[in-house]
C-alpha cells in the first residue's frame, strides 16, 4: 500500500505538518492556563488535521485542565467532555497509539488516567471501571499489568458496592435503625 501526503505550504516551503498541529496561540500574561488551553483546543479543532493531530491536542489541553483542576474546579466539566472526546478518537482511529517504526510499545494515553482517577475520587466506581476496561482493550497502557490490577482492584470495589447495597435492600429493618438515613415511607 502507498502512502499519500498532503504538503502544505508554509512560510520556508512545503511541510507536512497540518494547521491544526501547527496552530499555536499565545497565553495572555498574568492569566490562567486553563483558559487559554481550552480556545487553542477550540480554534485547533476548527482546522484541517488528522485524527492523530486532534487526539494529542485534545490530550495536551486535558493535562492543562487536569493540572489546574484544584484552582479552578469549574474546568472540571471542561475536563471530563474532552477526556471522554479524546477517548472516542482514539477507539475511532487505534492506530494512533502505535509507534510505527519505532518498534516500543503503544503510547500511553493519560487522558484515560485523568477519567479514572476523577471518577474513582469522585464515588463513580463503574464508571471508572468503564474507563479502565475501554483503554485495557486497546491494549495502550505500555504497564499492561498495572491496568490489569487497575480494573481488578475497581471490579472488586464495586462488587463491594453492590453487596453493600443488596444488603440495605434485603434488610430494610437496618435501613430503619440507622439515624443517619431517612425513615422510610415519605417525608417529614
Amino acid at each position: 500500500m502507498q502512502r499519500q501526503y498532503l504538503l502544505r505550504p508554509s512560510g520556508t516551503g512545503e511541510t507536512l505538518v497540518s494547521p491544526a498541529q501547527a496552530w499555536a496561540t499565545t497565553p495572555r500574561p498574568g492569566k490562567s492556563a486553563a483558559r487559554p488551553a481550552l480556545r487553542q483546543l477550540h480554534e485547533a479543532l476548527d482546522l484541517p488535521g488528522t485524527l492523530s493531530d486532534y487526539h494529542f491536542r485534545l490530550q495536551g489541553c486535558c493535562s492543562v485542565l487536569w493540572r489546574a483542576r484544584l484552582d479552578e474546579p469549574e474546568v472540571l466539566s471542561d475536563l471530563e467532555h474532552y477526556c471522554l472526546l479524546d477517548l472516542q478518537v482514539i477507539e475511532t482511529s487505534p492506530a494512533i497509539l502505535a509507534r510505527g517504526t519505532l518498534g516500543g510499545p503503544p503510547l500511553h494515553v493519560t487522558t484515560c488516567d485523568h477519567l479514572i482517577t476523577r471518577y474513582e475520587h469522585g464515588g463513580m466506581l463503574r464508571e471508572a471501571l468503564a474507563i479502565a476496561e475501554r483503554g485495557q482493550r486497546l491494549h495502550q497502557d505500555p504497564l499492561t499489568r498495572a491496568v490489569e490490577r487497575l480494573v481488578e482492584r475497581l471490579q472488586a470495589r464495586v462488587a463491594q458496592l453492590e453487596a453493600e447495597e443488596s444488603e440495605e435492600a434485603a434488610d430494610p429493618a437496618a435501613r430503619r435503625a440507622d439515624p443517619a438515613l431517612p425513615a422510610e415511607g415519605g417525608g417529614r
